[in-house]
């Protein structure tokens, strides 16, 4: 009996070891990777052209507000066109989430192509709770199986699930006390930053003044010569032309009368080149200075009217006189 009870026994072992070698051989092998000679071989049958992922540094621990770093990873092959025209944006709302900041960037990886979208994102719902994250919704077609266009076909992403949790931390947080205020560490270069701006003022101000001052004192220096200095120098400039041969085109005659009536002009404010010598006196004052002038005005006009060169010699003797006249006039004295 105990015979045919182990030989029972050894059968029905035997038949299990059978039947669990037999689940084994039969079970899938697990997925090659996507760069793999065997996942070429399989893509050759069975091609899946891109593979999705996302990438985030945890899952828990993000308070209301917090910027939540995510990153969708998306590795196509070659011929495959990916358009990402309805992922979200910045400022835009996925779900629960807002988008704060989105950047994309693309590599290439052997002969993949790999495309990365970096988002930001922040909550502001009720907590605690896990969120979840929706699905995304890819476009893409093979460039290689579309002679008559591209064919677009849509890939959803999974889901991720997100821990918000409440808004400060789980340990509690002592009050703080009110501080006073706290000393500057850099008063120095906040006052040696004022001492050299009010000295830069400074030296601006004296410049400034030292210029006006300047000014103000050549002005006060500076007269302006009377119309007796003005005819004593041109009188002065006529007798010094005597010594080297002449070169004005007129008459020593006619230049000596135009200087006598340009300062009874600007001396007496009548219109001297428009008068005749007796219309002049009859508007000058009786004062023997104003007739000897008009006395010398009258020989240089009589001179005008001799032959060229004969005049020169009493014209020169009337010049000697005028500058006698002026002289004593500017030192006061009666001509």
């Amino acid at each position: 009996m105990k015979r045919f009870f182990l030989i029972g026994l050894v059968v029905v072992a035997a038949a299990a070891g059978f039947a669990i070698a037999r689940l084994l051989a039969t079970s899938p092998a697990p997925p090659p990777a996507l760069d793999s000679p065997a996942a070429a071989a399989e893509g050759a049958q069975h091609p899946f052209p891109l593979v999705s992922r996302f990438e985030l540094p945890r899952r828990y621990g993000y308070f209301i507000g917090d910027p939540i770093p995510l990153t969708l990873v998306l590795e196509t092959r070659a011929e495959v066109v990916v358009d990402l025209v309805n992922l979200p944006r910045r400022g835009e709302k996925h779900g629960l989430f807002e988008v704060r900041e989105v950047t994309l960037t693309t590599h290439r990886r052997g002969g993949h192509k790999v495309y990365r979208a970096h988002y930001t994102l922040q909550y502001f719902g009720a907590t605690p709770l896990d969120v979840e994250f929706a699905p995304l919704e890819i476009l893409y077609a093979r460039a290689d199986t579309a002679p008559g266009g591209l064919r677009y076909r849509r890939l959803l992403t999974q889901p991720v699930i997100i821990n918000i949790s409440r808004l400060g931390p789980y340990r509690p947080t002592p009050p703080m006390d009110i501080k006073g205020p706290l000393p500057a560490r850099r008063a120095g270069l906040g006052w040696g930053g004022l001492a050299l701006g009010v000295a830069l003022l400074g030296t601006a101000g004296g410049q400034l003044g030292w210029r006006w001052w300047r000014r103000r004192r050549q002005q006060a220096e500076y007269q302006e010569p009377t119309p007796l200095e003005k005819t004593l120098q041109r009188l002065q400039q006529e007798v010094a032309a005597l010594r080297p041969p002449p070169v004005s085109p007129l008459p020593l005659s006619t230049r000596l009368g135009d200087l006598l009536r340009e300062f009874l002009q600007a001396a007496y404010g009548v219109p001297a080149f428009a008068l005749t010598p007796s219309e002049l006196a009859a508007r000058l004052p009786a004062t023997p200075a104003c007739q000897k002038l008009i006395d010398l005005l009258q020989q240089c006009d009589g001179l005008k009217y001799r032959q060229p060169g004969s005049s020169e010699p009493d014209a020169q003797g009337l010049l000697w006189e005028a500058l006698l006249v002026f002289e004593k006039l500017q030192q006061g004295r009666s001509p």
